[in-house]
C-alpha cells in the first residue's frame, strides 16, 4: 500500500500579502481544507513560522508532526519546514534538522543568503511494508547565487550520506531553482528526478513575467522510490470566490 504524500510552501505568515485576502489569516483555514481533502499519510510543508506550525497541529488532529526550528526561537522569525505524518502507517525512529551553511550544526547561512535555510528530516518505519525510508524536507534561499547553491547541495548530500546511510531517502521541498540552473543539474546527477519540471509550481501572485517555473521538486535515492508526482492545480473557496491558498502549487506524489 502506497504512502500518499504532499509537498507544500504554503508562504509565511509574515511574507507580505499580494492582494489583502491573501494574507495567512485570511487563507489559513483553506490550507487545512485542501490537505484533509486528499487521503495523505505524510504532508512536508515550507515556510511554515510558529504560528502557522501551531494552527496546523490544531487542525491536522490525525497527524503527528515534527518540524525543526530554524532560528532556535519559539516565536516569530523561525520556519519549521514541518513534516506531519499518518501514524497509523508509520513510526519516527530518528529525526533532527540541519542549517545550510559551513556550520550545518547551528542556526546559521552561506554569505549572500537572505535567510537561515534549513532541512527537516525524519527516519520512518513503514508498518505496512516493514521497511525503513528517510525523508528531508529543505527550503533553499531565493537569492543565493548559482554558487552557493551549489554549496548549499554539498551540504544536503553530506547529510543524505552521513543520516541514511545506505537506506532508500526522498527530499522534497523548494529549492528556489529552475531547470536551467547548474544547481538542478547538479542534483539530477546525483539524486533520482521523480517530480514534473514542465509547467510551473508558482502561481500568479502579483509575479512578474516570465518568473513562473517549476522550483518545487522531489528526489529520490532510486527512481522506482516515488511515483504518481504531479502538481495540484486546486482552487478553495474563500472570500466570495476560488482562490489558491498559496503562491505554490502542492505537489502530490507516492512513496
Amino acid at each position: 500500500m502506497a504512502i500518499n504524500c504532499f509537498s507544500y510552501n504554503i508562504r509565511g505568515s509574515s511574507c507580505s500579502a499580494f492582494n489583502f485576502y491573501d494574507a495567512w489569516d485570511y487563507r489559513k483555514d483553506s490550507v487545512a481544507k485542501l490537505i484533509l481533502l486528499f487521503d495523505l499519510d505524510l504532508i512536508c510543508f515550507q515556510e511554515d513560522d510558529f504560528k502557522m506550525y501551531s494552527f496546523l497541529k490544531k487542525k491536522l488532529k490525525n497527524f503527528q508532526s515534527y518540524g525543526f526550528n530554524s532560528m532556535a526561537k519559539p516565536l516569530g522569525g523561525s520556519e519549521f519546514n514541518s513534516i506531519f505524518f499518518n501514524s497509523r502507517k508509520l513510526r519516527i525512529l530518528s529525526k533532527g534538522g540541519f542549517f545550510f551553511s559551513n556550520t550545518p550544526f547551528k542556526p546559521s547561512k552561506f554569505y549572500g543568503m537572505n535567510y537561515y535555510r534549513s532541512c527537516t528530516w525524519i527516519g520512518f518505519f513503514n508498518k505496512v511494508s516493514k521497511k525503513l525510508f528517510y525523508i528531508f524536507n529543505l527550503h533553499l534561499d531565493n537569492n543565493a547565487s548559482d554558487q552557493t547553491q551549489l554549496k548549499c547541495l554539498k551540504v544536503l548530500f553530506e547529510k543524505i550520506k552521513s543520516i541514511a546511510k545506505n537506506e532508500s531517502f526522498v527530499v522534497v521541498g523548494d529549492f528556489n531553482f529552475k531547470p536551467a540552473s547548474r544547481a538542478y543539474k547538479k542534483i539530477c546527477a546525483v539524486l533520482a528526478l521523480s517530480s514534473p519540471v514542465k509547467g510551473e509550481s508558482v502561481v500568479a501572485w502579483g509575479l512578474k513575467p516570465g518568473m513562473k517555473s517549476v522550483i518545487d521538486y522531489v528526489f529520490a535515492s532510486d527512481k522506482k522510490m516515488v511515483k504518481n508526482c504531479g502538481f495540484v492545480n486546486a482552487k478553495i473557496y474563500r472570500n466570495g470566490r476560488k482562490r489558491y491558498s498559496s503562491d505554490h502549487k502542492p505537489l502530490k506524489f507516492q512513496i
